[in-house]
């Protein structure tokens, strides 16, 4: 089987939902997939190439999901060792 050239992953549509999140949940499986998505790509040493939507609406983020999105970025690039 020839090794994979990169992961492409689009439409994760990362969002603090006001339905069906009881806790954060369906917002922590997002965090939990992009993680994996990350360490999958880390592990094949390739690159991830996402031409899909980050959030889920182009109207803009809350502060909540802003300061999510900032400490999860944070975490990947701490653990990709500064090369994110």
């Amino acid at each position: 089987m020839a090794k994979p050239i990169a992961i492409v992953s689009s439409d994760w549509h990362y969002h603090i939902y006001k339905k069906f999140n009881k806790d954060n949940s369906r917002t922590i499986a997002i965090e939990n997939f992009i993680y994996g998505i990350f360490g999958h790509a880390r592990k094949l040493g390739v690159p991830i190439l996402f031409p899909g939507d980050f959030t889920h609406t182009p109207k803009g983020i809350s502060t909540e999901l802003s300061e999510r999105a900032s400490l999860l970025f944070r975490s990947l690039s701490e653990s990709m060792n500064g090369s994110l």
